[in-house]
């Protein structure tokens, strides 16, 4: 019974949210967002993942660029090195803040594909190990967004960052994620 009032309710909104008719030609605006997902890493990916947690800033540079200001963090179990040595399990949680600048495809339209790259800092702590230090990385994004009204966005997103150095934890190979994100222009 909730799960269909809930969808009731959703419907409504969405349906009202894209009846509006739009007053002249659409521009862009600088947004912040929330959006959750799932983190991993190669290993935990493949299992449930990892709950994600992130918000963003975007400035649009030009009708289809836009520059993007984004912290996350997530938390992920290092199990298969710590156990093999006789050690506990231990748990990471990854902090990090990404600097994107993104092109989109169809800007104005109600769903576009965007494509972004970005540098990052990220750092792991942990529940029984020291912090990690601070590393650098290249961050992959894109995604398809849907324009809900002028001033709502709803966007899915699959990253993918490339640290440089040594890994940020023990069994790392590959961050990576999928989120779903909310955007309300300012």
């Amino acid at each position: 019974m909730r799960t269909l009032l809930l969808a009731t309710l959703l419907t409504a909104i969405a349906t009202t949210a894209f009846a509006q008719d739009r007053v002249g030609p659409w521009e862009p605006h600088p947004s912040v967002g929330i959006g959750g997902g799932l983190s991993g890493d190669g290993d935990a990916f493949s299992d449930d993942g990892n709950p994600l947690l992130s918000g963003t800033f975007e400035i649009p540079i030009a009708i289809g660029t836009r520059v993007r200001l984004e912290t996350g963090r997530t938390t992920i179990p290092v199990l298969a090195n710590r156990v093999s040595a006789g050690l506990p399990s231990d748990t990471a949680h990854l902090s990090r803040l990404t600097m994107s600048v993104a092109a989109l495809k169809n800007p104005g339209a109600g769903a576009t594909t965007y494509f972004g790259v970005g540098l990052g800092i990220y750092q792991a702590t942990y529940d029984r190990a020291p912090k990690s230090p601070y590393r650098l990385g290249t961050y992959l994004h894109g995604g398809v967004e849907w324009q809900v009204s002028d001033q709502v966005t709803l966007d899915t997103e699959i990253g993918v960052h490339l640290l440089r150095g040594d890994t940020l934890y023990p069994t790392a190979t590959l961050p990576c994620e999928a989120l779903v994100r909310l955007k309300l222009a300012m």
